[in-house]
Parts: C-alpha cells; sequence; structure tokens
C-alpha cells in the first residue's frame, strides 16, 4: 500500500523518508537573476538607482554661479556696445543715412539707446550749470524750483525721445509699413546725437556770445529731422508716400507733447518763482 508525507502530502516509495522538513529548514530569500556579464546590485547601488528617480536639491551656489555668470555676459555686451557707440560717432557724422543702416542691421537697440542717453546726460549738465548760475547772479532773491526743470529737462530729452521710437513704430504699422523698435531706436539715436554734438558747440559758443549761440542752434535744428527722416525712410518698408505721412503724424503726436510739458512744467516754474519773488518784496 503506497504511502504518502503527513507534512506536504508527496507520494512516498516503500522505506523513503520525506524531506520537506529538510527543505524548509534550510530555505533562504531567493536572489535577484543576475544577467550575464551584470555584477549582482548591492544595497550601495540600489540606493543610487532610488536617488535618480528622486527629484534633485537644487544646490544654491550652483544657481548663484549661474546668475553670475549671466550677469557677465550680459555686462560683457554692454561695456563692447559703448565701445563701439564712440567709434560710431565719426563714421555717423560723416554718413548719417547710410551708417544708421549699418547700425540697425545689427538688431540691436543698444547704439541707439546709448545715443539718446548722452544726449540726455549732456542736456543735463548744461540745466545745472545752467541753474547754478542763474542763482548765484540773483543772490537767492528768487527761489528757482530746481528739482522741477530737471524733471522737465529729463522729460524732454530721455523721455520724448524714448517716446518717438514708439510713434514712429506705430504709425509705420498703421499704414501697413514693417519696421523693428530697434532700427526705430537707431533712427531716433542718429538724431540724438546730431542733437548733442550741436549742444556742446553751441554751449561753448555762447560762453562767448549768447545770441550768436541761439542763432547758431537755429540754423544746426534744420539738420535734425532731415537726418532723421533720411535714416526712417531706409529702414521702413513701405510705400514712399506711406512713409511720409507716418512720420509727419508721429512728429506732430511728438510736437504736442513737447507742448503740453513745457506749458505744464513752465506754467509751474513762473508761478513759483514769482510767488517767492513777490514774498521776498513784501519782506522787503
Amino acid at each position: 500500500m503506497a504511502k504518502f508525507c503527513t507534512k506536504c502530502g508527496r507520494k512516498l516509495e516503500e522505506g523513503e523518508v520525506c524531506t520537506c522538513q529538510q527543505e524548509n529548514n534550510n530555505y533562504s530569500e531567493p536572489r535577484e537573476p543576475v544577467s550575464d556579464g551584470a555584477e549582482p546590485q548591492t544595497a550601495e547601488s540600489k540606493a543610487e538607482s532610488w536617488d535618480k528617480g528622486q527629484p534633485q536639491a537644487v544646490n544654491p551656489a550652483s544657481e548663484k554661479t549661474k546668475e553670475a555668470e549671466w550677469i557677465s555676459q550680459k555686462s560683457t555686451i554692454v561695456v563692447n556696445e559703448t565701445k563701439n557707440v564712440f567709434a560710431k560717432i565719426i563714421p555717423l557724422l560723416k554718413h548719417p543715412v547710410t551708417e544708421t543702416k549699418k547700425i540697425a542691421d545689427g538688431k540691436s537697440s543698444v547704439p541707439g539707446i546709448e545715443f539718446i542717453a548722452i544726449k540726455a546726460a549732456i542736456v543735463l549738465i548744461f540745466t545745472i550749470v545752467m541753474l547754478v548760475k542763474i542763482d548765484s547772479t540773483l543772490g537767492g532773491f528768487v527761489e528757482i524750483p530746481k528739482a522741477t526743470i530737471i524733471i522737465m529737462a529729463i522729460l524732454l530729452t530721455l523721455g520724448v525721445d524714448c517716446l518717438e521710437v514708439l510713434m514712429l513704430k506705430v504709425f509705420s504699422g498703421v499704414l501697413n509699413g514693417v519696421t523693428e523698435q530697434s532700427a526705430m531706436f537707431s533712427v531716433v539715436g542718429t538724431r540724438a546725437l546730431f542733437e548733442t554734438i550741436v549742444w556742446i558747440v553751441v554751449g561753448v559758443v555762447s560762453l562767448l556770445s549768447a545770441s550768436f549761440g541761439l542763432i547758431l542752434f537755429g540754423f544746426a535744428s534744420i539738420l535734425f529731422p532731415i537726418v532723421e527722416f533720411g535714416s526712417y525712410r531706409i529702414l521702413v518698408q513701405a510705400t514712399e508716400d506711406r512713409k511720409v505721412y507716418a512720420y509727419f503724424v508721429a512728429k506732430v503726436i511728438m510736437a504736442v507733447v513737447i507742448y503740453l510739458v513745457v506749458y505744464l512744467f513752465a506754467k509751474e516754474v513762473l508761478t513759483s518763482i514769482l510767488g517767492t519773488a513777490m514774498g521776498g518784496l513784501l519782506n522787503f
């Protein structure tokens, strides 16, 4: 009669002892299969694999290094552009239209912005010198609102020039013209460069003769819109008629803006001067 193991139920031969209990005692945790040529995966490698699947923490030092590199690159670009701007002054004075086109072809607004900023700085210096001279002449009898005049000078230079860039770009597009904002910065920047040169020359001449300096500025001012429109024409893709009207509308708007700025600030300046003058007379 066949015998069976009472533990596992396996059929046993005559006189055979089942080894199931011995196998259970020798049981160990199965190992992961290892493919041919691959090393067994250790605890360290398992931890490393787990780490790769987890989001990596951002190193603040690494982020600061990247930010410093970005700032360094941008600073280098600005410094190089500044050097190039001064190298472009003489060529622009000789060939204003063709050189403006070369600058605009670079697709960078930096040269135009720098010429606009240089003009604003020169005008601001002249304004401060003039205010100091007038204040010393009046001997403090009349208080001049210096801050108001300085703000007006900044608005009439930096503010007006940047606004004109926008107006030229907008009205060129309104009349189906195609141009780049960087190109319009080049156009306005070239005009600003000519104005800067004239301001310097007029300032020097005015030390000798104020009336002659004023006359010189009046004649030189005729050149400004001519240079600007000549550069504008070659940097806008539109019919010649539409270029004329787009430029005209933009300049009319700028004239209105300049008038409003001068009117509002001049009114405030005159009111302040007259108020302090009347107060000085009453106290006298």
